[in-house]
């Protein structure tokens, strides 16, 4: 599909309010073939006409066929509110503006929120449109920047911080105690000096962190699965969103857990596998991908056996059954599926690019297949704590599909059984279309893996390992190359024999286009 041409224009025919900051974005609305074509909505601007033709509407589509000289509006309400929604009205468009695959109605109008499908013709009716013809989009709202009501108490009167528990894409992590409840929560801070400066992380400006951020509290709020992270409140400071309040897991996440213990037994990575399916189903059929699986996003509590839960929403997206897939380039490279990437996309990319799947760096559009191909280098990590890559260098990063499988540890290890093995090559097809869905992988339809054996009763206590080698991410491999050669271990109890690979040493000018994806930073 050739890129959608998109004009704004200046809307001096808005009278501004007082009610919002000026140039503050409180929407946006993105094509669902081409994200990078969406449109900003900002305040004082309360609303926006959406259409073909650049004379008559605020914001243009001229390569959208179907959609007419006049489409409809977007006028934003109660913002600064709870109450805050939109109202879609038809502008006596040709074929109809429908929402959520409900026509709206010649001339009539629709309350709707932040995530909703919205498209120039009948959806239900015509599965199947060409690309170049497609109308669809997400109505995306941000609230959470909307002023906070005058009579809420500044935060650090709410809540005392405590101790720093990581750092993410666009802030901090601290534990904090809120103080009437005397209850710990998880609370992600936005840096100011990030989000107001123009520089630049990982591809993305700080802007675009404060976005996703936002993001992420739209769709946690739609949430509530006992595998997913509670969401609590989002915090405000001079009347702007400042950072948002988490449930606290204890445990830590995966990735700690892994480094610290070394490898699960596999009774334990089936009982967390199974949560982490658990998750994923729900999300799937609320139609959310999350996109940016990988053990630093899984949390763990601190009982035994531990509660894993999903966390870090920045990246997920809502899809459309069976309507055309989308193309935006996220995630983590090495758990990131064939399908996703693609040459010369990383610069793009919303983040770190390590662990996502083969599509969805393709950019020919993917579906939530994308997450069990982020489950299975998942599992890989548990068992073995490796990836299942056997040629993981400088070059193999650009284009996924050279990464290749490592069949010899996928087809037989002396600690795995079987029936894993062939539910981790299930997961890693390189066809989005033949992977196991987690809602196939929980009823055994295909594998039967997570359904024989009770697992609840099976959890292994784990010791800190005295003889885990030194195993490092990849991260840190990468910031070896071009002063020596990398070593990627395994750990000697695994009962798998793996020879060290060594990646020879790389140019500096290979080394400038790695660091583009953001790797080195902490």
């Amino acid at each position: 599909m050739p890129a959608v041409t998109v004009t704004q224009f200046a809307h001096t025919q808005h009278v501004p309010t007082d009610h919002g900051p000026q140039d503050e974005v409180w929407g946006c609305l993105e094509p669902l073939l081409n994200p990078a074509a969406k449109v900003q909505f900002k305040w004082p601007n309360t609303v926006y006409t959406i259409g073909r033709d650049p004379k008559k509407v605020d914001c243009a589509f001229p390569g959208i066929a179907l959609m007419s000289a006049s489409q409809f509006s977007i006028e934003i309400t109660g913002y600064g509110t709870p109450q805050c929604a939109a109202v879609v009205t038809d502008l006596g468009s040709t074929n109809g503006t429908y929402v959520q695959g409900e026509a709206v109605g010649r001339g009539k109008s629709r309350t709707v929120s932040g995530g909703t499908l919205i498209a120039c013709h009948d959806c239900q009716r015509s599965q199947a449109v060409p690309a170049e013809l497609d109308d669809r989009f997400i109505l995306w709202l941000f609230p959470a920047v909307a002023p906070a009501p005058p009579s809420r108490p500044p935060y650090e009167e709410v809540y005392h911080f405590e101790d720093v528990l990581g750092h993410g894409g666009y802030g901090v992590v601290k534990r904090a105690r809120h103080r009437q409840e005397n209850m710990l929560y998880a609370v992600k801070m936005v840096l100011k000096d990030h989000v107001s400066s123009g520089e630049v992380d990982n591809g993305e400006t700080r802007k675009d962190q404060l976005v996703r951020l936002q993001n992420e509290i739209m769709i946690l709020k739609r949430l509530h699965h006992p595998h997913i992270v509670s969401f609590k409140e989002v915090l405000f400071d001079n009347n702007e969103v400042s950072g948002c309040v988490l449930e606290l897991m204890p445990g830590g996440d995966l990735e700690g857990y892994l480094r610290t213990y070394g490898v699960l037994a596999e009774s334990n990575a089936k009982h967390l596998t199974r949560q982490i399916c658990e998750a994923l189903k729900y999300l799937h059929d609320a139609c959310i991908i999350h996109r940016d699986l990988k053990p630093a996003n899984i949390l763990l509590s601190d009982t035994h056996p531990p509660i894993a839960k999903l966390t870090d929403f920045g990246l997920a997206r809502i899809f459309e059954p069976a309507a055309s897939l989308p193309k935006s380039v996220c995630g983590t490279q090495l758990y990131m599926a064939p399908e996703v990437t693609s040459p010369g996309h990383f610069e793009k990319s919303q983040s770190e690019l390590f662990f996502a799947s083969p599509e969805l760096r393709q950019g020919k559009g993917y579906n939530e297949a994308v997450d069990s191909w982020s489950l299975g280098v998942t599992l890989s990590q548990m068992l073995w704590n490796r990836y299942p890559f056997i040629n993981m260098d400088a070059v193999a990063f650009e284009n996924s599909y050279l990464l290749e499988l490592d069949h010899d540890l996928l087809s037989s290890s002396n600690d795995v059984s079987k029936e894993c093995l062939e539910f981790i090559g299930l997961l890693l097809r390189y066809e989005p279309q033949l992977r196991i869905s987690p809602d196939a992988a929980l009823d055994g339809r295909l594998s039967s893996w997570l359904v024989t054996h009770p697992i609840d009763d099976v959890w292994v206590q784990p010791h800190e390992s005295d003889h885990f080698q030194d195993v490092s991410d990849l991260e840190d491999d990468l910031r070896s190359f071009g002063s020596s050669t990398i070593k990627l271990r395994v750990p000697r109890h695994t009962g798998v024999l793996h020879e060290i690979q060594e990646v020879e040493e790389r140019s500096e000018e290979r080394l400038d286009g790695l660091w583009g994806l953001g790797i080195g930073d902490a």
